[in-house]
């Protein structure tokens, strides 16, 4: 008899396409993952990298814990007009092919900068963000505390949340 697990599986395969070599990723948030890990593990058969999007420490230490793949994450709003990707060593990078990402108004808090988050969006040129606010707080590396990774963008340790929605 099947279990419920193997019948989601199926569905999930048959509904989404992927490409010759399975599934190569999962855009997802972390409590949404956290909830379907073990539907979305079988998806990818083992194999391939899991994306999430504001995933709480404890959801990482979980998720890494029992599937043993490396995650990585990424930072965006609805807006759409900035972004950020977090690299191997879980520093969260400007996307700026995408947006800008600037600090308002920085406050000085054990060496990284507490800042509301401003950004100018690229991805709709008809009608882009100019120097939005999007009311989300992060905190900043400075600009002297470059990535062991080497990418040169501007760094974020994390991002704190929204002030309102």
């Amino acid at each position: 008899m099947a279990c419920l697990s193997d019948f989601v599986t199926n569905r999930v395969a048959e509904s989404h396409p992927c490409d010759p070599d399975g599934w190569q990723y999962v855009l997802t948030h972390g409590s949404v993952i956290r909830a379907v890990i073990d539907y979305v593990w079988k998806a990818l058969q083992n194999r391939g990298k899991v994306i999430l999007a504001n995933l709480l420490d404890f959801q990482r230490a979980d998720i890494k814990d029992f599937t043993g793949s490396v995650l990585t994450g990424q930072w965006g709003q609805t807006e759409a007009c900035a972004k950020a990707s977090m690299c191997a060593h879980g520093r969260y990078h400007e996307d700026f092919e995408f947006g800008i990402v600037e600090q308002n108004c920085p406050v000085s808090e054990g060496g990284r900068a507490r800042a509301a988050v401003v950004c100018t969006g690229f991805a709709c040129p008809e009608f882009p963000f100019i120097r939005n606010e999007v009311t989300d707080v992060g905190l900043w590396y400075s600009d002297n505390d470059r990535c062991p990774c080497g990418l040169q963008s501007s760094t974020l340790e994390m991002v704190l949340g929204r002030v309102e929605d």
